[in-house]
């Protein structure tokens, strides 16, 4: 048999089994970072209190950041909205002021939507990280299959 063809069929051999490994790494890295945001969700969940109280406590530094998740998650105040005038992003609007809470103001606080969505992203990236997960371990189990047959074949064939 020709000498470079059994070199190039252990190169794929050898490009195959380097294939596996580094998917096994990302996998085995993966597990750890889901089974480390599990482990660690109190915490995670504690920080965003801490950051939420701070972001509506310090009001006039944030009031922009403020303004924006007001707008863009329909919601008023941490808790919901105080009586008195409301920020125009309380209502819907860019500017002005709203005067009349039960009218058009939003009702429901930004603490819990804006945790809501959190919690409903994370569930989200879950699923699309348990999806590629499984095509990565699909891609282990092939590659490994395939490693193994060319190994058979140069074993039959006696080119090993």
């Amino acid at each position: 048999m020709c000498e470079g063809i059994v070199k190039f069929v252990l190169f794929i051999f050898n490009l195959i089994c380097a294939y596996a490994v580094i998917l096994c790494a990302i996998f085995i890295v993966e597990i750890v970072i889901a089974s480390l945001a599990f482990v660690y969700r109190k915490d995670l969940e504690k920080v965003f209190d801490d950051a939420m109280n701070d972001l509506y406590h310090d009001e006039k530094d944030n009031q922009k950041i403020i303004d924006d998740v007001q707008l863009t998650f329909h919601c008023c105040g941490l808790h919901g909205p105080v009586n008195g005038l409301l920020p125009s992003s309380c209502c819907g609007k860019t500017e002005g002021i709203c005067t009349n809470i039960g009218a058009n103001a939003y009702k429901t606080g930004c603490y819990e939507t804006v945790k809501d969505f959190i919690l409903w992203s994370g569930n989200v990236l879950g699923g699309v990280a348990i999806g590629v997960a499984v095509v990565e371990l699909i891609g282990i189990i092939f590659s490994c299959c395939m490693a193994n047959e060319i190994k058979n074949l140069e074993r039959r064939r006696g080119i090993a």
